[in-house]
């Protein structure tokens, strides 16, 4: 559960940021593989924040080629889910800094954080400190009280929405609640 926190960049925002139209799909679980059910529009960025379920190899490269025909010109940017495998990163595209997480509150599946609001703030004020100089969240869970509800209570991280509120992002991608 180590990851590293992103560093100041010393770009001007405005140099390293360019205008874009980002994708952002997600929780496909295994979708994807039937013809037409997913409609993707044009985009320069893919964000894809989890859930795609791939269980074999052959899995791997058929969800692989799939993002490859997909309409969108620059590079496609995923982070796991609950459901899959993976690890926290922060990565520049297109000059953009995108802090990635597949880390949600417990509810099912991988990847469950199980602390307290003190450790969860702790966690996440860690990867994400306030000079971290990232443009774009990409989480699978949401910060707590932002599209969180599911079966009438919020699940979303506690922790998560301190990160977000202190940061100097441009846009947080959280998905599945």
């Amino acid at each position: 559960m180590r990851a590293t926190a992103p560093s100041p960049s010393t770009a001007p925002p405005t140099a390293r940021r360019p205008r874009l139209t980002a994708v952002c799909i997600s929780d496909t679980h295994g979708l994807y593989q039937e013809p037409g059910l997913i409609r993707v529009p044009r985009g320069d960025m893919l964000l894809f924040p989890g859930d795609v379920e791939v269980g074999t190899a052959a899995e791997g490269l058929s969800f692989s080629r799939w993002l490859a025909g997909l309409p969108v010109e620059g590079p496609r940017v995923l982070t796991w889910g609950n459901m899959d495998t993976g690890t926290p990163a922060s990565l520049p595209q297109m000059g953009y800094r995108i802090f990635a997480s597949p880390f949600t509150p417990r509810f099912a599946g991988a990847y469950q954080l199980d602390l307290d609001r003190e450790a969860s703030f702790a966690y996440w004020s860690a990867l994400l400190p306030p000079n971290a100089d990232v443009d774009i969240i990409l989480t699978h869970g949401p910060p707590y009280g932002i599209a969180d509800k599911t079966g009438g209570r919020h699940r979303g991280d506690v922790g998560l929405l301190r990160a977000v509120q202190v940061s100097s992002l441009s846009v947080c991608v959280p998905v599945s609640a």
